[in-house]
């Protein structure tokens, strides 16, 4: 008997009593004593079954608990998934927005330089165009007659027919007319304009005003 037990012992039976001493003050005819087993008290086995009970009910509460969590967490991710979509939506047509104003914008940007090029006389609409230019000379007023062909915007040919009042005129012209398309093709009507050809500054003044002419038909 260890000292624990030893200590339980001695209150029960009181101190100093031992083992041995129970064993000897038993009858010797006691052999066929048979051990009983005591039950438990009335009061111990209701308080264990109270104690079953609470830890049930204990149980059952963390349980709805833990539901009532998985709830809450799967409400808020549905709500935020809601709001990412609505967000992402909006940000989308926000988008497109402002794509079709960029759109919008950059025509608007294109037709003001189309205008700003026409009016600078850059840009004219293509076809065959004639016009005569006059000038003075030391024989009087002489007269140059001028075609051109405009193509995406620029010369792609020209003639010159000479048509001056004496003799000496008609010698200039005709030697512009077989140099001219050397200068002026490939070149916009606004760049076309010639200060000298072949020894003629005079012939040149003729030519200029008829391409002024042939420029405001043209819509320069």
């Amino acid at each position: 008997m260890d000292a624990r037990s030893q200590r339980t012992f001695d209150r029960t039976t009181g101190a100093g009593t031992s083992v041995t001493d129970i064993t000897r003050a038993i009858p010797s005819d006691a052999a066929g004593i048979s051990a009983t087993v005591i039950p438990a008290a009335p009061g111990h086995q209701a308080a264990s079954a109270v104690t079953s009970t609470r830890g049930r009910a204990v149980a059952a509460a963390r349980a709805t608990a833990v539901a009532a969590l998985v709830l809450t967490a799967l409400s808020a991710c549905s709500q935020s998934a809601s709001t990412t979509s609505a967000s992402a939506a909006a940000t989308g047509t926000q988008s497109a927005t402002q794509d079709s104003t960029q759109d919008a914008e950059a025509t608007q940007d294109a037709d003001a330089a189309q205008t700003d090029t026409g009016s600078a006389g850059g840009a004219v609409a293509d076809g065959s165009y004639s016009a005569s230019g006059t000038y003075q000379s030391p024989g009087g007023t002489q007269q140059i007659e001028v075609a051109v062909t405009i193509k995406s915007g620029v010369i792609s040919d020209v003639t010159v027919t000479p048509a001056g009042a004496d003799a000496t005129s008609t010698a200039y012209q005709k030697d512009f007319a077989s140099h001219i398309a050397d200068e002026v093709v490939g070149k916009s009507l606004a760049d076309a304009k010639v200060t000298k050809v072949s020894g003629s500054s005079l012939t040149s003044q003729g030519f200029n005003a008829a391409l002024e002419q042939i420029a405001s038909q043209a819509g320069a």
